[in-house]
């Protein structure tokens, strides 16, 4: 397995190195440096493109033992829950190939330059293998149109397996306006599809007429750091019809979060903080996303009940050298669904710490340990059932190829 692992490697490495601009060539290429760095001209044409990505290859180790399980049912019309921990059948070693590829072309215009980017993602592991495209959007004075990230994200920690905080990619209509040299205001329009946390059970989104509403301020430090508010209005609904009110009318659900990047100086050395928190009502992918909650409930009384909830998440990143750096990320996420009969209670806790050293420019090694915790309790019509918990760690080494 090692020796699989370091052959990987070393390909990523010696096809990098073999890539080489022939010299009689190298001269005919015109940079673009007002659109910033990595632009090139196309010749014969007003427009520049700049090609990115990145190959990374990873292996986790998991000590999973067992697995905390949640199945959704209704009794008595009421909304129940039957949770508890089984044995798990999840690998012990995992390895995978992730593959991040990345065109944007800048071209000026009168109206200011128009920008695009499509950007393609592939993950291979033994047991999948998918291929799609995660953005595709263009952007002209301040409008943007397309598939990106949504501007209610913020981040999700510094560590390489992301915490528990908002992270989608979704299609989008949004303005930008920047306030001063240092501030910005975006309202944007967005697409829920991918947003909606629903199980058929509990939940199942209807007709979708309304995208979701997200308004977000940022204030920027070139020096200092970065910070943001943001909330979001989306429209819940359902076309499950009840036994005793028939469809149960429409909600809005909502989510508010504020994020915080600060940058300093420790014993000397540069590092980083990120802090960011949201709350949500029936907005768990807003949250960060939980598999043991949903969006809302429909209860007894044929309303639509919004689940409550909140995700905090704090990191560190300290630069030791120019080619080494330690970083540690903790997050969690807590929900309640509470209906005239059930409460439900689940908190799941992620803490990564690792660290990364590159010994070349786009090359970088990376170790990484993640402790999981998910735990979860229920009480039904008064009666408090038994608390399910369930620890575990995961090791995970890799290496990138950036380019």
């Amino acid at each position: 397995m090692c020796s699989l692992f370091a052959a990987v490697l070393f390909s990523f490495h010696a096809v990098a190195d073999e890539i080489v601009v022939p010299e009689e060539h190298a001269t005919a290429v015109e940079t673009c440096p007002e659109f910033g760095a990595g632009f090139l001209r196309v010749p014969g044409r007003n427009t520049c493109l700049r090609v990115d990505g990145s190959i990374t290859a990873t292996y986790t180790l998991n000590t999973t033992d067992k697995d905390l399980l949640a199945e959704t049912t209704y009794l008595n019309d009421s909304p129940f829950i039957i949770y508890d921990t089984v044995d798990t059948a999840a690998s012990r070693i995992k390895p995978e190939v992730e593959t991040v590829l990345r065109f944007t072309t800048a071209a000026p215009s009168e109206y200011g330059p128009v920008v695009s980017v499509l950007k393609f993602g592939h993950l291979k592991d033994p047991e999948t293998e998918t291929l799609q495209v995660e953005q595709a959007f263009v952007a002209l004075n301040g409008f943007s149109f397309g598939l990106r990230r949504s501007f209610f994200d913020f981040s999700s920690g510094v560590s390489n397996t992301n915490g528990y905080a908002s992270n989608s990619n979704v299609l989008l209509a949004s303005y930008g306006h920047d306030i001063g040299k240092t501030g910005r205001v975006t309202v944007s329009l967005e697409d829920n599809t991918n947003r909606r946390v629903d199980d058929g059970v509990w939940s199942l989104r209807g007709r979708h007429e309304l995208p979701d509403l997200v308004v977000a301020a940022s204030l920027k430090n070139s020096d200092r750091g970065y910070a943001q508010l943001a909330g979001v209005v989306t429209q819940l609904n359902s076309d499950r019809s009840t036994f005793c009110c028939g469809v149960p009318k429409d909600k809005l659900g909502w989510a508010v979060s504020a994020g915080l990047e600060y940058r300093t100086k420790f014993a000397g050395k540069h590092g980083r903080f990120i802090l960011t928190g949201t709350y949500g009502e029936g907005t768990i992918s807003y949250l960060g996303g939980t598999p043991f909650a949903t969006d809302f409930v429909i209860d007894a009384d044929g309303s639509i009940v919004p689940t409550k909830g909140f995700s905090l998440l704090a990191g560190y990143e300290h630069i030791w050298k120019e080619n080494l750096k330690s970083h540690l990320t903790v997050s969690a996420i807590s929900t309640r669904t509470t209906t005239r009969d059930l409460n439900w209670r689940p908190l799941s806790v992620l803490a990564s710490t690792g660290v990364e050293y590159l010994p070349a420019n786009g090359m970088t090694f990376g170790l990484e340990a993640n402790y999981y915790l998910d735990q979860a309790k229920a009480r039904y019509f008064g009666i408090e059932g038994e608390q399910s918990k369930v620890e575990f760690a995961k090791m995970k080494v890799y290496a990138r190829r950036s380019f």
